[in-house]
């Protein structure tokens, strides 16, 4: 299964969150059998298809290259069973030590 994660907060600046973002993920590769990795941005805002963002949240005008991580955004691949179980654990620890941080899950498939 895969899916696609978004943290979203109003009170942090774009930097502060991107560098939760990162800190997520490491956590998620280092405790679960998740595959875990950022998703690269879009060249223009607004495009159909293009994930809720942290800039379309706070309205921000501001655009990013293809290359360039989007805020917030992680894809989520689970590799075993067990996988959301932990997901649910390591969500438990972050969040509640960042209760302006908000998560959303953006659209998921089955492989």
């Amino acid at each position: 299964m895969v899916v696609t994660l978004a943290l979203l907060s109003k009170d942090l600046n774009d930097e502060a969150l991107q560098e939760l973002t990162i800190e997520l993920r490491r956590t998620l590769i280092d405790e679960t059998d998740i595959e875990a990795e950022l998703v690269k941005g879009l060249s223009e805002k607004g495009i159909q298809g293009e994930p809720i963002t942290s800039d379309s949240v706070k309205g921000s005008s501001k655009k990013r290259s293809r290359g360039e991580p989007t805020l917030g955004l992680i894809v989520l691949t689970f590799l075993t069973s067990g996988a959301a179980v932990a997901l649910f654990e390591v969500f438990k620890s972050f969040f509640d030590r960042r209760k302006y941080l908000e998560w959303q899950c953006n659209e998921f498939s089955v492989n």
